[in-house]
């Protein structure tokens, strides 16, 4: 089913009348304001706004690991501004450092913050029409790891018997002091008409702490109705899921009205179910099981539609509402948890209770809070009790301390057919050791199992044929090749052959690292050596352990290699390296060197080093004074063998004036001369320079350091 966006829903809102000014009514701070709808009559003279101009919110929706969306209604049309920043950097800076709008100047905002960290404590405020709210936050969702939420239900309120303020309120404040809760689940009937604004303005004053720092999902009661207001105010379709680290939750859309339809919402039901996440709930208003005395044993015509894909794919509980009273009830290893104690009216189950019945409590208010744990395979249910409700439902008659539990469950997944206890997350495996993959079974799996191990999703080796073990237990002996990427994102996936649908995958990635005990360490150069053209030279290293029998040997200069040496002996502990005379003066060289069969096992010099000609100008080379017309010798010196001839150029600045000579011999025993007659037209200058070069290697070449003058004769 489409999600609905937005953008969709603004025509509508424009005819209800939602993005229209109100009618003009004066306002003072903390006071409810007369809309177009005319005022709350009621109870209007106790809303207490916590931000003067905003109705609703602050509030928070469509929360995932890397977005959200900040929802605001003010009393006049505005633009609105989000401003927000990680935990981090607003406990050092006391400031937000990154800021949103979404563009429009109206009363119902939905400003999307995208791009989030997952995990993540964020402090946002909302700037709108010159004033602030104060510093409220939100974590985006986790991508692994427990996780605990909160469920309620039917937050309607009943007039002029109580309203919102009294009974809402006091469960929504109850569940804003939660810590670390992820998102809170409504099961529907979050308002008595929702048609009517003011039931809206006290839904939103009764839960605006909790809904301004926790994301509420809700799934539709027979009191929303999917009214325009409802789908304006969440955005979310009829039916819906979203992931929280190994949680999957849908939210399925039980009335009425959506009957003629069901097949298709079952369709949806039973592909949705499909998720490889392994805690699935299902949440909706209409229990299929309960002792409701209107209709007892719960509506058959839902069961008949949506329990088999319960059951099926392994959903651990469901979650209800409309039966104003707590019920729990266990069918098929499902825990249906009816719990329609978040605010609104009260009343007696039937009794006897229906056979399926565990546990119930009537007249009371209150919340479910569930916890992840995915190690231990488990999800807590821990049912809170608010307080306690009169028979005539007038007064409560007893408010309890934070956190007081009426009953505590705990809901196991069931044991995997095979599981794979190691590796299993976290573990460290070094390069040429030997290491055991072990595995539990249960049942009749077949002879022999594949492992697969994954590096990230990628399969890089399978073994594909192993014995299944003995006794529910099988192990496979493995020494880790050298030649294996170091990493810390390595997993291994079990899986019987017979029967493919029963496999397991390690929990979490393990690491592979070198051997700390095996080593490969560069003596030299090392940084500061000096090798000249033409010489030979040594790279010399030590190694420890067991870092390979051969390795390479790269020559970089900067970022590039130049040249590689392949199949040294790693125990020789050294090589000779003739510098050819083509090699690039510089000093910006380094050596690298690595291990053949284990790359992992490598070592670079620590600074660089110079390659320096084997020519050195001698003169001119920086501040010497020649007149035009005067004879001047131009000297350098060699070593090696550059070859038998030069090429003298002048230059002028970075550009070649003249050639001096093309060829003249390179001279004897290191040293070489050119006398030159320093013609009369030479233009007058102080950026003079003189390079000498080999005509044989282009690369034995120098150049004057500093520049010389020219001066009149």
């Amino acid at each position: 089913m489409k999600d609905i966006q937005y953008h969709d829903i603004i025509p509508l809102l424009i005819v209800v009348g939602l993005l229209v000014a109100p009618a003009a009514a004066p306002m003072t701070q903390h006071a409810v304001v007369t809309t177009f709808a005319g005022s709350d009559t009621k109870i209007g003279s106790g809303l207490i706004y916590p931000y003067p101009g905003i109705i609703w919110g602050p509030y928070l929706s469509g929360t995932t690991s890397t977005d959200t969306v900040v929802n605001v209604k003010t009393t006049e049309p505005v633009t609105v501004t989000v401003e927000y920043a990680t935990d981090i950097y607003y406990k050092a800076c006391a400031s937000y450092d990154q800021n949103i709008t979404d563009g429009t100047t109206d009363m119902l905002h939905h400003v999307s913050l995208t791009g989030l960290e997952p995990d993540t404590l964020y402090h946002y405020r909302v700037m709108y029409d010159g004033q602030a709210t104060g510093d409220l936050h939100f974590r985006t969702f986790p991508e692994s790891g427990p996780v605990t939420f909160v469920v309620y239900s039917d937050t309607q309120d009943q007039l002029p018997t109580f309203s919102q303020l009294e009974r809402h309120k006091i469960v929504a404040d109850r569940i804003a002091e939660e810590p670390d809760i992820a998102f809170v689940l409504n099961s529907g009937d979050l308002v008595n008409n929702a048609t009517n604004l003011s039931d809206w303005d006290r839904y939103f004053a009764a839960g605006s702490m909790m809904m301004a720092n926790t994301t509420v999902f809700p799934a539709l009661g027979n009191h929303d109705r999917y009214d325009p207001y409802y789908s304006a105010i969440y955005g979310v379709p009829e039916y819906y899921s979203f992931d929280c680290a190994d949680v999957h939750v849908t939210m399925l859309n039980s009335n009425d009205w959506a009957w003629p339809d069901l097949p298709t919402q079952s369709a949806w039901l039973a592909a949705d179910l499909q998720t490889e996440k392994p805690f699935k709930f299902v949440s909706f208003h209409h229990p299929i099981f309960s002792s409701d005395y209107k209709h007892f044993g719960g509506w058959e015509n839902l069961r008949l539609e949506w329990e088999d894909d319960f059951n099926e794919n392994g959903v651990l509980a469901v979650f209800n509402g409309h039966v104003h009273a707590y019920e729990r009830l266990v069918v098929n290893d499902t825990t249906y948890f009816v719990a329609g104690i978040g605010g609104g009216p009260s009343y007696n189950l039937a009794d006897p209770r229906y056979e399926a019945s565990v546990s119930s409590l009537e007249y009371i208010i209150g919340y479910t809070r569930v916890t992840i744990d995915p190690v231990a395979r488990t999800a807590t249910a821990e049912v809170i009790r608010v307080a306690d409700v009169s028979s005539d439902l007038k007064t409560l008659t007893m408010v309890y301390p934070p956190n007081t539990i009426f009953e505590t469950v705990v809901m196991a997944l069931p044991v995997p057919p095979i599981t794979v206890e190691s590796p299993n997350g976290g573990e460290k495996w070094h390069l040429g050791s030997t290491q055991t993959i072990q595995w539990s079974y249960n049942g009749d799996l077949g002879s022999t199992v594949k492992i697969e191990a994954l590096r990230g999703e990628a399969i890089i080796a399978t073994i594909p044929s192993v014995s299944i073990g003995s006794g529910g237990s099988g192990t496979f002996n493995l020494t880790v090749p050298f030649n294996t990427p170091v990493g810390d994102n390595y997993r291994f996936r079990v899986t019987s052959i017979s029967n493919p649908g029963y496999t397991d995958t390690s929990d979490a990635p393990f690491t592979i690292s070198p051997d700390s005990s095996s080593s490969i360490t560069l003596v030299s150069p090392n940084g500061g050596n000096v090798w000249t053209q033409g010489s030979t030279q040594f790279v010399n290293w030590t190694y420890a352990g067991n870092p390979g029998s051969s390795l390479k040997i790269e020559f970089l200069k900067g970022s590039d290699v130049l040249k590689t040496l392949t199949g040294i002996p790693t125990s020789s502990g050294s090589v000779s390296v003739p510098v050819p005379y083509s090699t690039p003066p510089g000093d910006d060289y380094r050596v690298r060197i690595t291990s053949t069969s284990n790359p992992a096992y490598t070592d670079t010099s620590e600074d660089s080093f110079t390659v320096q000609s084997t020519i050195s100008i001698v003169s001119p080379n920086g501040g010497e004074v020649w007149q035009q017309g005067s004879e001047q010798i131009i000297q350098w010196s060699y070593t090696e063998n550059p070859g038998s001839a030069v090429k003298i150029e002048a230059l002028r600045g970075d550009s070649i004036l003249a050639v001096i000579i093309s060829s003249t011999p390179v001279g004897t025993e290191g040293t070489g001369l050119y006398t030159l007659l320093v013609p009369n037209n030479t233009p007058l200058g102080s950026d003079y320079r003189v390079r000498v070069t080999s005509t044989t290697s282009t690369a034995c070449t120098d150049t004057s350091e500093m520049t010389f003058f020219i001066v009149a004769g």
